[in-house]
């Protein structure tokens, strides 16, 4: 039972006909490009004038290049959103404080690590409870009438 061999339909048997598993692959990975050149032509265009995002530096195509990974999984992720022109400018003031919080981020351990360390508290109120000096243990609780009838 040969499937029959035809201009293009049918068979995988045969060369011109059917959907392979590679075909399936080689359209995904088409689809994938598409995708991606769309999104580059985009981030090309995020706020060139910030010195950030500017790809003549190489510093800038680095973010550009972080812009466009972040938007293509989150277009393959959403498959019923996908990409539309304009998330690459929402994206980026995000991408942005982000990136500068990572940045910032070792200066200020090397901050916290130079400073002296504060100094410990006098007693913890846990303490106190749990019988230490000043301990509240062996006080009654009394009604505020009580202290004047025994007085």
């Amino acid at each position: 039972a040969r499937k029959p061999r035809g201009g293009g339909g049918g068979g995988e048997d045969h060369p011109l006909g059917g959907d392979t598993a590679e075909e399936a692959a080689m359209a995904a990975w088409r689809e994938d490009e598409a995708l991606k050149a769309e999104i580059q032509k985009d981030v090309d265009r995020t706020l060139p004038q910030y010195m950030f995002f500017s790809t003549e530096l190489p510093h800038g195509a680095l973010h550009a290049a972080a812009l466009a990974r972040v938007l293509f999984v989150y277009a393959k992720l959403n498959p019923g959103i996908r990409y539309v022109q304009g998330m690459n400018e929402m994206l980026a003031p995000i991408y942005y404080a982000f990136s500068a919080e990572l940045e910032a981020a070792p200066a200020v351990q090397a901050l916290l690590r130079a400073s002296p360390k504060p100094p410990a508290p006098a007693a913890a109120p846990l303490e106190r409870l749990e019988g230490g000096a000043g301990s509240a243990e062996g006080l009654e609780l009394r009604k505020v009438g009580d202290e004047a009838a025994e007085g």
